[in-house]
């Protein structure tokens, strides 16, 4: 059990390798064919599982994983304070990406929290296997952001000054035919 981490390790930085030329299933299944095998999403819709899983991958890799390695470049700071923020840290985000069914990501980082909290005692051999997940993170995230479908927000129009005063004078004008014909009931 104790070289476990290291065949994860090799795992991540295969994957990461094949992340950095095309997307992974996983990032594609999601935000590109919009399947999301875990149920999230209110009323089956796609728009909660692209922004918080977006988000949440982001904020896993990017943020949090990176600031954890970042802050242990302090050689004061222990494998056990490395640990601390481990379990601090990622697993909210990492209950959002599981979630919203990225799931090679989230399985690398679940076992990368197990690795780190049951195998490893060496800061640095802590900090060697979060690099590799923080490298397979930014992989990841950069194809979460190029296969968003941000156009969809080019479907809604942004109302301006004019549009919110012809708008408002159309909806005073149902209310008062609404309100007229309320009155020729009664």
């Amino acid at each position: 059990m104790a070289e476990n981490w290291k065949m994860l390790q090799q795992e991540i930085d295969a994957a990461s390798e094949r992340a950095v030329e095309e997307c992974p299933d996983d990032m594609l299944r999601v935000f590109e064919y919009d399947i999301v095998r875990t149920g999230a999403g209110t009323g089956r819709l796609m728009m909660g599982p692209w922004w918080e899983g977006a988000t949440s991958t982001r904020y896993l890799g990017s943020y949090y994983i990176f600031n954890i390695v970042k802050v242990a470049q302090d050689m004061n700071i222990s494998a056990e304070q490395i640990r601390q923020l481990v379990n601090l840290m990622l697993p909210t985000a990492l209950g959002t990406v599981e979630l919203c069914d990225i799931s090679d990501y989230a399985r690398f980082t679940r076992q990368t929290i197990d690795c780190i909290n049951e195998e490893i005692d060496d800061r640095e051999d802590m900090l060697s296997l979060l690099n590799s997940l923080w490298f397979y993170g930014s992989a990841a995230n950069a194809w979460c952001q190029y296969r968003m479908k941000w156009g969809i927000g080019l479907s809604f129009k942004v109302n301006h000054r004019d549009d919110l005063i012809y708008m408002g004078s159309r909806a005073n004008e149902a209310f008062e035919r609404w309100d007229h014909e309320k009155k020729e009931e009664n």
